[in-house]
C-alpha cells in the first residue's frame, strides 16, 4: 500500500505531462500545417454548413452526388456573383488608398499633433527618470525580406479555393459513408457514436448558421440603404463588406466601422459627416446584435464573448486572418458537441432514475 501511495503523485504528474506534450505537438503541428489543414477545417465547416440542404435534396429522390453537386455549385455562382458586383469600386478604392490616407491624416492633423505632444512629454519624463547610458553602441541591422509576387499569392489562392470545393463536394457526396465506416470502426457505444454525434450536432449548427446569415444578410441590407441615404458613394461595396465581416464577432464589425469612418473623412467635408456615418452604422451593429440575433438565434448556441475574443486570439495566432475567420464556426462547432455530448451523458442517468422510479412503486405492490 506504501509503495501504490508513494507512486500515485509520479503517475498522475507523468499523465499530465503527457497531455501537456499532447497540447503543444498539436499546436505545433496546426500552426505549421496550415496550409494544409486551413482548406480541410473551410470544407468541413462549409459541408456542415449545407449538409441539411443536401439532404433535403435526396429526400426529393435526388442522387447523393448530383445534390451536393447543385448545392456547391450554387454557392460557388452566388459568391462568384457578390465577388464581381463589388470587384470594380473595391478596386477604384484599393487604387485611392494612399491618396484617402493623405487627407485623412490632414483632417486629423489637430488631433495627432495633440498624440505627438503627449508622447513627447512621456518620452522626456521616461529619459529623465531611467539613467543615461554610457558609449553608443551600433543599432542592430535588419534583414529586408522581399514578400511573395503577385502571381505567386494569386496561384496559392486560387489552389487554395479550388481545394476547398472539392473537399466541401466530397464531404457532402461522401459524409455518410465515412461516418459508417468511422463508426464501424470505432468502441462507442451507439449513443455516443460518431454518426449519432454528428446527426445531433448538425441540424442545431445549420439553423445557427442559417439565422446568423439572414441576420447579416439583414445587416448588410440597412447598411447599403443607410450609406445611400447619407450619400456615401457605393453603398453596396459596404454593405457587401458589413454583410460579409458581420461572421466574425467584434473584429469584423469594428474594421466595417474603421473604413467607413475612414471613406466619410476622405468623401465628405468636415468630420460632422464622418461621425453621422460611423453613428448610424454602430446603431445598426447594436440593433442587429442586440435585438435581431437574440430573437432569429435565440438560446441555441450561447458562447462566453471572453471565449469568443481567446478564439479570435488563438486563431489568429494559429493561422493568421484564416484563423480569425474561423474562429467563430470552429468555436460553434465545438460548443455544439460539447453541449451534445454532455446531453448523452445525461441521457442514460435520467433513465436510470426513471426506470429505478417505476420500480419502487411495483415493489410496494403485494
Amino acid at each position: 500500500m506504501t509503495v501504490n501511495r508513494s507512486l500515485a503523485p509520479a503517475a498522475r504528474w507523468s499523465r499530465r505531462a503527457s497531455i501537456a506534450t499532447g497540447v503543444v505537438a498539436t499546436a505545433a503541428l496546426l500552426h505549421f500545417g496550415r496550409d494544409a489543414i486551413v482548406p480541410v477545417v473551410v470544407a468541413g465547416v462549409v459541408a456542415l454548413m449545407l449538409s441539411t440542404v443536401v439532404d433535403a435534396l435526396v429526400r426529393w429522390r435526388l442522387p447523393r452526388w448530383l445534390a451536393s453537386a447543385t448545392v456547391v455549385l450554387a454557392l460557388v455562382v452566388t459568391v462568384g456573383s457578390c465577388l464581381n458586383a463589388v470587384w470594380e469600386p473595391a478596386r477604384n478604392w484599393l487604387d485611392r488608398a494612399p491618396r484617402m490616407l493623405r487627407t485623412a491624416e490632414y483632417k486629423l492633423r489637430p488631433v495627432t499633433r495633440l498624440v505627438a505632444k503627449v508622447e513627447s512629454v512621456s518620452d522626456q519624463a521616461a529619459r529623465m527618470a531611467s539613467p543615461s547610458k554610457q558609449g553608443s553602441s551600433d543599432p542592430p541591422v535588419k534583414v529586408r525580406e522581399d514578400p511573395p509576387g503577385l502571381i505567386n499569392v494569386t496561384l496559392n489562392l486560387a489552389v487554395t479555393l479550388l481545394t476547398t470545393v472539392i473537399l466541401a463536394f466530397f464531404m457532402l457526396a461522401d459524409g455518410p459513408k465515412m461516418l459508417a465506416w468511422i463508426d464501424r470502426r470505432s468502441r462507442s457505444d451507439g449513443r455516443n457514436s460518431p454518426i449519432r454525434m454528428v446527426l445531433t450536432v448538425r441540424p442545431v449548427l445549420g439553423r445557427y448558421f442559417g439565422a446568423l446569415a439572414l441576420s447579416s444578410l439583414v445587416l448588410g441590407t440597412a447598411t447599403t440603404v443607410a450609406m445611400f441615404v447619407l450619400d456615401m458613394p457605393s453603398p453596396p461595396l459596404w454593405g457587401t463588406l458589413a454583410f460579409l465581416l458581420n461572421f466574425i464577432p467584434y473584429v469584423g464589425p469594428t474594421v466595417t466601422f474603421s473604413l467607413l469612418v475612414l471613406v466619410a473623412l476622405v468623401s465628405f467635408e468636415g468630420v460632422g459627416s464622418a461621425v453621422a456615418v460611423g453613428s448610424c452604422f454602430l446603431v445598426l451593429t447594436a440593433l442587429e446584435g442586440q435585438v435581431l440575433q437574440p430573437i432569429l438565434i435565440g438560446r441555441r448556441i450561447r458562447v462566453s464573448p471572453v471565449a469568443v475574443m481567446l478564439a479570435l486570439w488563438f486563431g489568429g495566432w494559429l493561422w493568421g486572418l484564416p484563423g480569425v475567420a474561423l474562429a467563430a464556426p470552429v468555436l460553434a462547432v465545438v460548443k455544439a458537441a460539447v453541449d451534445a455530448a454532455r446531453c448523452n451523458r445525461e441521457v442514460p442517468r435520467i433513465e436510470s432514475e426513471q426506470q429505478a422510479g417505476l420500480r419502487e412503486p411495483q415493489a410496494q405492490v403485494p
